[in-house]
């Protein structure tokens, strides 16, 4: 009977414990894969590289704040709605050296110009010349917000004199999305300061993860990050220690696993925590079959040795899936890195030129090679008209590129209905690749309508004799909202362009 009980006890840990380990390792895949992305959308984001570059390269901005032309000048006012648009923000805006907002487009809570952020972090990084991202509780809407910060320069280097800072303001909805997506139990953003900044459990937003210190809870107070929730309030705690491995809840029994979001931040370091449910891992009922099962059939010992055996495989094979997993997903980021900052370079080149021509040829050069394409005419839309006009192409003569309406051919179709187009059947289309032993037809065709909003500008035919893999259409749907701010900005200053007829 004790050997029968011991049999039991053994296995049913022994498999429990195999599980664990594996359940671990899923646990530690998803919050370190959600602290990345947290990472990734904020400080390698398309919103971070608008604000840097309009700091960089925006005359409109730079004469703004050095008094050149008045707080609302039309064409600063355009470069700030432009961004504001194309990221979705509730606010973008300029700040003088002082820490006054100097003009600002908003579209929730109340106008900023002459507001006093002189005391927030991301202010003060930004005029030291640091781009960064700082999350708070905005003081005009009382709603959680992500900030991103650049330097705005005297001229287009980056050398040259910080004359002010340029902010975009955006909701807090694609943090909350990546927390609130734990498959394994509750998930919080801890700021430096220990404070529940953001929960898949609304009722511990505020909390702080330890008891604050006089000074801490005044330098917190000082600070200004989170709102009202620490002025008048009392200190709220999470209802465990979350230093242990381990913590109790509501009667259940967490691991507990953190990663780093790197926003390097001055104060300390933000981590995403996530508790995972240990329960959900070997259930009572099933403890209890395989108990009863080995204590009562001794004989059977060696096949519940086999099934260990096969349980520990199991484990061990699925720890090197999610170790895997994490490597090719890291692999992933560094290739999504890459491309994000080559999109961000490419706006900051595109955004310095002045005319069709000159952006036609910017942009198809570096398009090219990034999606191997053998042909690409690229069109401007001219509403009034109502006809695209060709500005640029690569593999065909452009002389031979000519006018044709909105809704007329296939191309002119697509392009007005606005959804990019990926055709295989190229057969009956009007497009052949010029090379030096002829013309070959292409494999594959991709229309891409050029719109902002719902404002069509142009429409881009990129041809290829090899296909179109999943990484280039990728990299076009990346680029299509970059090409539409540019076109946005040269069709409000289209006097300065090449003339359109």
């Amino acid at each position: 009977m004790l050997l029968a009980l011991a049999v039991g006890v053994l296995t049913v840990e022994l498999i429990y414990l195999a599980l664990k380990d594996s359940y671990q390792a899923s646990v530690k895949l998803q919050v370190k894969s959600n602290a990345d992305l947290l990472t990734r959308i904020t400080m390698t984001g398309n919103a971070m590289g608008a604000v840097s570059a309009l700091g960089l390269v925006n005359p409109a901005v730079k004469a703004v704040l050095k008094s050149e032309t008045p707080a609302d000048d039309a064409g600063a006012l355009d470069a700030l709605q432009a961004i504001h648009d194309a990221h979705a923000a509730t606010g973008v805006y300029i700040v003088r050296p002082d820490g006054i907002v100097q003009t600002n487009i908003v579209s929730l809570g109340a106008n900023l110009n002459g507001d006093d952020v002189g005391f927030r972090p991301y202010f003060k990084r930004a005029l030291k010349g640091e781009k960064n991202v700082y999350v708070a509780i905005s003081t005009t809407t009382g709603l959680r917000a992500v900030y991103a910060a650049a330097p705005v320069y005297e001229t287009q280097s980056v050398k040259s004199a910080i004359i002010g800072v340029a902010v975009i303001r955006l909701p807090d909805d694609q943090l909350t999305k990546i927390i609130n997506s734990s498959t394994h139990g509750a998930s919080f953003l801890l700021s430096p300061q220990q404070v529940v900044f953001s929960s898949n459990q609304r009722e511990w937003f505020g909390h702080m993860a330890i008891q604050p210190t006089e000074q801490e809870l005044s330098a917190i107070r000082d600070l200004k990050q989170f709102g009202k929730n620490f002025q008048e309030k009392n200190v709220l705690l999470l209802p465990f220690d979350i230093r242990s491995e381990t913590v109790k809840y509501l009667g259940r029994t967490y691991l507990v696993h953190g990663a780093t979001v790197n926003w390097d931040d001055p104060n300390g370091e933000w981590r995403l925590v996530m508790l995972a449910d240990l329960g959900s891992v070997m259930s009572l009922p099933y403890k209890i079959i395989v108990g009863t099962a080995s204590g009562m059939v001794a004989l059977i010992i060696c096949l519940l040795m086999m099934q260990l055996r096969s349980k520990f495989i199991s484990a061990r094979t699925k720890r090197l899936k999610a170790e895997d997993e994490l490597k090719e997903y890291t692999s992933r980021l560094e290739v999504e890195s890459e491309v994000k900052s080559f999109l961000a370079d490419l706006s900051i080149q595109l955004q310095q030129t002045e005319n069709y021509p000159d952006f036609a040829k910017l942009l198809i050069s570096d398009v090219v090679p990034r999606m191997a394409a053998s042909y690409t005419a690229l069109y401007i839309y001219h509403r009034e008209s109502n006809t695209f006009i060709p500005i640029g192409s690569y593999g065909v003569d452009e002389q031979s590129l000519s006018e044709f309406k909105g809704g007329q051919g296939l191309i002119g179709q697509v392009s007005i209905d606005g959804q990019t187009l990926l055709l295989e059947d190229t057969k009956n289309l009007p497009i052949k690749i010029q090379s030096g032993l002829g013309y070959d037809l292409p494999k594959s065709v991709l229309i891409v309508p050029i719109k902002q909003t719902n404002t069509l500008l142009g429409t881009m035919v990129l041809a290829s004799l090899r296909g179109f893999n999943a990484r280039q259409l990728a990299f076009q749907e990346a680029l299509q909202p970059i090409m539409a701010v540019q076109l946005s900005i040269l069709n409000r200053h289209k006097d300065n362009n090449a003339p359109i007829n």
